[in-house]
């Protein structure tokens, strides 16, 4: 008998492994290198890899290696960071340059930055 809890763990890793090669295959095109993803094994390890490609964030200035993980949410953009991403694509039109969009917050006094850009 499988349970709506099974079901449920089922189709979430189901979409995730989707979603990581949908993303491995977005990279190995905006990079042009060779890009894996690697297979679930229950311990800490990227979830896609890249060998040495062009940076997208340097118009093929830079060469980078990346470890990516994916995380996946189902549901709306949270209103905040809808309004940074509306601001930042106003700034590329306006500027005609590569937008990235930084999210700070401070935990235990500890200030964190990312940089977030759309890589479709």
């Amino acid at each position: 008998m499988t349970t709506e809890a099974s079901k449920r763990g089922r189709n979430n890793r189901s979409r995730g492994l989707s979603i990581e090669r949908k993303v491995r295959d977005i990279f190995a095109r905006l990079m042009q290198t060779e890009t894996w993803r690697n297979p679930a094994t229950g311990t800490a390890i990227a979830d896609v890899e890249t060998r040495t490609g062009v940076c997208p964030m340097c118009q093929g200035h830079g060469k980078l290696l990346l470890a990516i993980e994916v995380k996946s949410f189902q549901g709306d953009i949270p209103k905040w960071l809808q309004r940074g991403l509306g601001q930042n694509e106003a700034a590329v039109t306006q500027t005609g340059k590569t937008g990235l969009v930084v999210v700070s917050w401070v935990n235990k006094a500890k200030r964190r930055y990312f940089g977030l850009f759309e890589i479709n």
